[in-house]
């Protein structure tokens, strides 16, 4: 009966948006405004160039030329999980997870002010393990301002969710998210620009039993931008940063990094987001190891052909530990994936990525001492079909493995499979 009335409410849903969109819809074509979020790679890359011909008909608007525009939508999702606690193998528990997505975005376009904001609000439901069963929340807020010399940037991405919080945990957990970056960046030429940077990144887990884990991480720096071309930027970049944790004193750590970048289209086939240098990390106990060495981080969007997309990604960077008292991790990347548009309805997208996490100190698991080494897989394919205006179905597959140093202590195999139904505004 419960499903019966969750179907009940997302048909009367569809049904009155549509209604709704008819009478306040402006008919006349728009560029798409592309939104990432802001822990992706691809966050300074415009989405690929049949993105961009779509039309943006489908928004509901006010004021002079539909200036502000609010886009609503649903998503029903259910998937299939084969391993929901990320267990070794024989300790495998699977359920059915139904996903209930309510979201909304706000945009202003302008001449030199713009403005994006979003929420969503998502409801795990787990058949089986009902005690894992969570509302999830996430919001974000950009906006921009660009002058003739002067440009500004603001970006905030919050959530407050129960998951996986990263790719060395095996249970999820709540966790309170906030990651701001403002950015004021001054034309000095025609060819060179400065900038301001700053980040402020708060990590903090609810549960009681990891709150000495909550940590909260401030940067300050500035950039040197040449620009190359018109839609292509070359930076040089330097940081301070500090990280201090809920528990005091003993694993609070400074760092710097210098970083040189390119960001931008490259060719008309190829658009990247690219940096490299190097990071020192240095740790108020002396007990724990300093980290110094080479970071990347990057991303590169290749047009093979008019209907085929490759993405290509690479990330070497050290990620914040909970595993005993090893601090850090140093995170090792390697992905591609390909968007494919097999007719002007339907999508299909594959990605892969091999990875390792490498722990910077020895620790002892079922009687072996050594350093942690976990090596990671991720696959998955599906196949996005537009039925109609507005109105959006899914399938797919993912994969995911890891496998230790640790005799089977850290690893595990996961399998999920997914269909969802979504209505949102493009």
């Amino acid at each position: 009966m419960k499903k019966f009335l969750c179907l009940i409410v997302v048909l009367a849903f569809v049904a009155s948006q549509s209604a709704f969109a008819d009478e306040l819809l402006n008919l006349s074509p728009q560029k798409n405004l592309g939104q990432v979020d802001s822990q992706k790679l691809s966050s300074s890359i415009n989405n690929s160039p049949q993105d961009s011909k779509k039309s943006s008909s489908d928004l509901i608007g006010f004021g002079p030329d539909k200036t502000w525009r609010i886009k609503p939508g649903f998503e029903f999702k259910t998937v299939y999980d084969s391993n929901i606690n990320r267990e070794p193998p024989g300790q495998r528990n699977d359920d059915i997870i139904l996903n209930y997505t309510p979201s909304v975005e706000v945009e202003r376009k302008g001449s030199r002010f713009e403005l994006g904001a979003g929420y969503a609000m998502n409801f795990q439901e787990f058949l089986k393990d009902n005690t894992q069963n969570s509302f999830n929340h996430t919001a974000h807020v950009q906006s921009k301002f660009t002058g003739n010399r002067l440009k500004a940037k603001f970006n905030d991405n919050f959530s407050l969710v129960r998951a996986f919080a990263t790719s060395e945990q095996t249970k999820r957990r709540t966790v309170l998210i906030n990651d701001v970056n403002p950015e004021v960046a001054y034309r000095l030429t025609k060819k060179f620009s400065i900038a301001s940077i700053y980040r402020n990144y708060l990590f903090n887990y609810r549960d009681s039993d990891f709150k000495e884990s909550s940590y909260d991480t401030n940067e300050i720096g500035g950039r040197v931008y040449y620009h190359v071309r018109p839609k292509l930027d070359l930076y040089l970049e330097g940081d301070g940063n500090i990280v201090d944790y809920y528990r005091s004193g003993t694993l609070d750590s400074k760092g710097f990094s210098i970083l040189a970048g390119s960001v931008g289209r490259v060719t008309k086939k190829l658009q990247m987001n690219l940096s490299t240098g190097f990071q020192g990390r240095y740790y108020d106990n002396s007990s724990i190891n300093s980290f110094n060495g080479y970071v990347v981080k990057g991303i590169l969007l290749y047009k093979v052909a008019p209907k085929l997309t490759a993405t290509f990604t690479a990330q070497r960077n050290i990620q914040e530990a909970v595993y005993r008292n090893t601090a850090y991790y140093i995170e090792n990347i390697l992905g591609i994936g390909f968007d494919y548009r097999v007719t002007h309805r339907i999508n299909f997208e594959t990605h892969s990525s091999i990875g390792t996490n490498r722990y910077p100190s020895e620790t002892t698991e079922v009687g072996l001492t050594k350093k942690r080494r976990d090596y990671l897989l991720d696959f998955g394919a599906g196949f996005k079909w537009k039925l109609v205006r507005n109105l959006f179905l899914g399938v797919g597959y993912n994969l995911r493995q890891r496998t230790s140093n640790f005799d089977n202590v850290f690893d595990y195999l996961e399998n999920a499979v997914e269909g969802s139904i979504s209505y949102k505004f493009s």
